[in-house]
């Protein structure tokens, strides 16, 4: 046991001697971290992720692996948070795990189910999922209106990671699976007559062996109407692409390649979460793995921070950071946020402290300098009655707090098949 934490502790000053002459030194701050809400659950883990607020300071989350998924909203009370259970999912016909959330100004939720609804398909992992919208009564119930109900062909199946608005109303998500080619698609539901409408905008594998698949977070638009995302699969290298899709007058979407990853050496790779913008109009995401040094995943890389900038013969990638593992982060799966100062704010899945082996998370921010862009780890995790493995992006708070989930730790009894205890968290951090 000596010898192993002595192992440990060696390779995390290599790593992070590594990281001070490469990249400049990460800062570990103490910032307060406090977890306001613990799953309690049974079985493997809840997974609890918030993704919006209200003018009341009210979070909205879904929890993805309590029984088969609920929708809740946090209220502060002065004394803490008060958790309330909107709507339960019950399968077939209903919804299944729940991916994500948007709000409208009318106070309505919508989202997508990764399973459940009345369709199955040999292209779709059990049944093939759904969009919702939940709208508040008067009573304080809520009523649930299926949106789509997807059926694992052409227009997809399992959908992922929630639905975003356009400035007209419309909503759009991913499927990272079924279409055309078995690699994915893009879709859109718009509102008519009090229905909506499904529109297939995009099939993963129309460009050939070069085009992506397996999109796992979903698209961001600007505002001319073009959507930006990222596959953290296929491109020639099979390490993901970044890509732009563009509507024509006829209502056609064309796809552009806007990066293939891995292209060069110690690039980042296998981009799990989306696509963000600044004011100037770059892009920034991150990567799964790549970035070359790294403890916990040696042969693939912990991931990196990068920026796409737009040039007249293109786009131009740049990678601003490069994640060495713990007690730095790795694994980073979630679109980062900015505040307006340019900061840019981030949670991962993976890194953390040595006692953890780099399999608890971080919150980390990175701030531009001069000289480049300098990490500040805000919190590490370390397990239960902390969270564990950050389960979403964060988002920012009425009160200017970050906020996030966690898949793991907590004070609920859930235990995960390789130890891992807890059913899951969310946390605020002052950023």
């Amino acid at each position: 046991m000596l010898m192993k934490s002595l192992r440990i502790f060696l390779a995390c000053l290599l790593a992070l001697a590594a990281a001070m002459l490469i990249q400049g030194f990460a800062v570990f701050a103490s910032q307060k971290e406090k977890v306001i809400y613990s799953t309690q659950a049974t079985g493997v883990n809840g997974a609890p992720t918030v993704w919006a607020t209200d003018e009341s300071g009210n979070l909205y989350g879904v929890t993805f692996s309590t029984g088969h998924g609920v929708v809740f909203e946090l209220s502060p009370d002065g004394n803490g948070w008060t958790e309330k259970t909107l709507h339960t999912f019950l399968g077939s016909p209903d919804g299944l795990q729940p991916t994500g959330l948007v709000r409208d100004s009318a106070g309505n939720l919508y989202g997508t189910t990764s399973y459940g609804g009345t369709h199955t398909n040999p292209k779709c992992f059990a049944h093939c999922g759904i969009a919702f919208e939940l709208s508040p009564n008067s009573n304080g119930s809520w009523t649930e209106t299926i949106l789509y109900d997807f059926t694992g062909g052409v227009d997809g199946g399992n959908p992922w990671s929630g639905l975003v608005f356009d400035k007209a109303g419309n909503l759009y998500g991913i499927t990272p699976d079924s279409g055309s080619f078995n690699k994915g698609t893009v879709f859109r539901l718009s509102p008519s007559n009090g229905s909506w409408t499904f529109t297939l905008l995009y099939n993963f594998g129309d460009s050939g062996k070069q085009d992506g698949k397996l999109p796992f977070s979903n698209v961001t638009i600007d505002s001319a109407g073009n959507l930006y995302g990222t596959t953290s699969a296929g491109g020639p290298l099979d390490a993901g692409i970044a890509y732009e899709l563009t509507p024509s007058a006829a209502g056609d979407w064309t796809e552009t390649i806007l990066y293939k990853f891995g292209s060069v050496k110690d690039d980042g790779t296998y981009p799990r979460g989306g696509l963000i913008f600044d004011p100037q109009g770059n892009l920034y995401g991150v990567t799964s793995h790549g970035g070359g040094q790294c403890i916990e995943f040696a042969a693939l890389g912990c991931g990196t921070v990068f920026e796409l900038t737009p040039t007249q013969s293109g786009w131009q990638e740049t990678t601003l950071y490069r994640f060495f593992g713990y007690p730095d982060a790795a694994d980073l799966e979630y679109t980062p946020v900015f505040d307006s100062g340019g900061n840019l704010y981030g949670a991962s899945s993976g890194g953390g402290p040595p006692n953890c082996l780099g399999l608890c998370g971080v919150v980390f921010k990175l701030a531009p300098t001069q000289s480049g862009w300098t990490e500040t780890v805000l919190h590490s995790f370390t397990g239960s009655p902390d969270g564990n493995s950050a389960s979403s992006s964060l988002i920012f708070g009425r009160d200017g707090l970050l906020y996030g989930g966690t898949g793991f730790g907590g004070t609920g009894q859930c235990k995960a098949p390789d130890g891992i205890t807890g059913c899951g968290t969310i946390y605020e951090v002052q950023p």
